[in-house]
């Protein structure tokens, strides 16, 4: 049978493992930023539009993630407070 204990680690792996998600996206935004400054610097207007729709879609995708750990914060209050 698992425990409070158990329960409360798994989530706590969740979490970090959400957060170094979040670094990951933070860091692909970052370099497709870079990549968009490229393009529009050397005039290739069609990879700028496609480096600003990656850009969107990591900011998006960070945004619910980022949401999720709120929501396994409040998994991990609930089952800490099942324990105790």
């Amino acid at each position: 049978m698992a425990s409070i204990d158990e329960i409360v680690d798994q989530l706590q792996r969740a979490t970090d493992q959400v957060n170094e998600a979040v670094q990951s996206l933070n860091a692909a935004e970052s370099d497709a930023g870079e990549m968009q400054s490229q393009m529009a610097a050397m005039g290739v207007q069609d990879k700028v539009e496609v480096f600003a729709s990656v850009r969107d879609a990591v900011e998006k995708a960070r945004n619910h993630l980022s949401g999720s750990v709120d929501l396994i914060d409040e998994a991990t209050s609930a089952a800490k407070s099942a324990g105790g």
